[in-house]
């Protein structure tokens, strides 16, 4: 499949540099043709490491991938989902690619990619899952310490906390995605040499496959309903279910994280203990989000109006 874009993007990869230790540069791809181009080089490998950085509910409304991160063995490569010039069918050439992806946790990557583009990464090898056969507990930066003796030195709390979403990304947040795929090829050998040994009969191959039917049985439209909602009562579920559709439309128009415009206790709260008047419910969700909005304020109220039964009282 041939891809094209009639935005000219250069063939060849812009290399970027890095003031690191550890990766120094990194190939640049921002468009389906380049992506293309890169998985037709990387079909005659074996395995390549991936992860990604996504923001869910975190800077903006909703789910959004921000960057995919790729180690071949030799060079490094990061493929931006934000490019004009690379579209869901880029991506899915990508992920759907039959190369062998190791990734560590691939967990949240699969559900952000199935929810967003409702296709499937193939051909994953999940070094967290197989690590925990052998009775390894742990992030990857432990993972690293205890199979290769290198302690990555970078403060990761900090950058979990990095806007994916924003341009240009800064060096140090693009050495802290990088450093995520750095390791995996070789931790992967190890983990295999490991394995074999502990079990010679054992079957690497099997496990992909289990693996693989687990993920697909992942579910990315399940419903999320607030904290208790099996310890409310018939009326209480009535109220809670109309509030927490309104938090998420009123988040979803604002691209504010649904967390961020009303804690999820704040609408438990309110199915339980009703407000009586529409001056009360101001102060209450005032207490919650001091910038909400009087329309806003309007809407809740509407919702008790609305759900109350004929006669006027719950």
């Amino acid at each position: 499949m041939c891809m094209s874009s009639d935005n000219a993007t250069p063939a060849t990869l812009q290399r970027i540099g890095l003031k690191s230790r550890l990766v120094k540069s990194y190939l640049k791809i921002e468009s389906d043709a380049q992506i293309e181009d890169c998985c037709r080089k990387w079909s005659g490998l074996s395995e390549i490491a991936v992860d990604t950085e996504y923001d869910c509910n975190f800077h903006s409304y909703g789910s959004h991938l921000g960057l995919i991160q790729i180690h071949d063995g030799t060079d490094f490569y990061i493929i931006d989902p934000l490019s004009s010039q690379v579209t869901p069918d880029g991506l899915r050439l990508f992920f759907e690619s039959p190369v062998e992806k190791v990734w560590f946790d691939a967990r949240g990557d699969y559900s952000i990619v199935k929810k967003m583009y409702g296709f499937e990464i193939s051909n994953v090898f999940d070094l967290f899952l197989f690590a925990g056969q052998l009775g390894f507990i742990g992030n990857l930066y432990k993972m690293i310490e205890n199979y290769l003796g290198i302690i990555v030195e970078i403060n990761k709390k900090k950058n979990q906390r990095t806007n994916w979403l924003k341009r240009p990304v800064a060096p140090e947040n693009l050495e802290y995605a990088l450093l995520d795929v750095c390791y995996l090829i070789e931790l992967k050998q190890l983990l295999c040499e490991e394995f074999l040994g502990k079990n010679p009969n054992g079957n690497i191959g099997e496990f992909k496959r289990a693996c693989a039917q687990s993920r697909e049985k992942t579910r990315v439209d399940k419903v999320h309903r607030p904290p208790f909602w099996s310890m409310l009562s018939s009326t209480e579920k009535r109220y809670a279910a109309a509030l927490w559709k309104l938090r998420d439309e009123l988040a979803r128009s604002l691209n504010i994280p649904v967390g961020f415009f009303l804690q999820k206790q704040v609408v438990t709260d309110l199915a339980k203990r009703r407000p009586k008047t529409k001056e009360e419910l101001c102060i209450r969700l005032r207490r919650a989000n001091k910038k909400i909005s009087n329309a806003a304020v309007d809407r809740f109220w509407a919702v008790f109006e609305r759900q109350k039964p004929e006669g006027g009282s719950d």
